[in-house]
């Protein structure tokens, strides 16, 4: 923190403004620092010159946070981009990295907020710029994480041929007979379907062969 800053601060605002530059959330801050936040709250709009250092330290946590990311970032596509070229890696390992690139998040679906409000006019650009730096350091933690359980599952567990299936044997299964139809009593309806009792039908016609010989 630039030592300007300090002029016009108590040793505990001083604490208080060193402890958001690191990345606290204000409420840790304040129990880091032995004050209330209603405390930290009255200095935020009574005094100029604390409300100035917040700022330059959220400043200073944003440009922390940005060069982490980056770090991570680089490693992150440094790995899918070694899985991607090589070869020797399985194809459904490389297809998982690929696809872990293609179906990464997209900010703004999940944001970075700030624990508490300050009600200071930079606020609102100073959170979009955390919430996508955070969402930037989710990425890549990410995609690091989807890449060592491919790795791992690509390891351990090696794709194996699938076993033939067997069908059961039909060839000695035969096939059961079927019944004849009952024979009408001669007042019935006739089965033909001419809506004459069977007696005045079908009754004196000859029977098929296959009815005789069941009969």
């Amino acid at each position: 923190m630039d030592d300007t800053l300090y002029a016009g601060l108590s040793p505990a605002q001083a604490r208080v403004a060193l402890s958001l530059a690191s990345g606290a959330s204000l409420s840790h801050a304040a129990r880091s620092s032995g004050v209330g936040r209603t405390t930290i709250y009255a200095w935020l709009k009574d005094n100029p010159h604390f409300s100035a250092a917040i700022e330059h330290a959220k400043m200073e946590y944003i440009a922390t946070l940005r060069d982490r990311v980056r770090d991570l970032s680089a490693k992150a596509l440094d790995t899918l981009d070694a899985i991607l070229d090589d070869p020797s890696v399985h194809p459904s390992v490389r297809l998982k990295a690929a696809l872990a690139v293609l179906n990464r998040p997209h900010f703004p679906d999940q944001g970075w907020h700030l624990p508490e409000k300050t009600n200071h006019p930079g606020d609102e650009q100073a959170l979009e710029t955390l919430a996508q730096l955070e969402f930037s350091h989710r990425q890549a933690r990410y995609a690091q994480t989807v890449l060592d359980h491919i790795v791992e599952a690509g390891l351990a567990h090696p794709p194996t041929s699938p076993e033939p299936r067997t069908h059961p044997d039909t060839s000695e299964q035969q096939t059961q007979p079927v019944r004849p139809t009952p024979r009408p009593s001669r007042n019935e309806p006739c089965p033909c379907g001419s809506g004459l009792k069977f007696k005045r039908c079908c009754l004196n016609k000859p029977r098929p062969s296959s009815e005789r010989s069941s009969g």
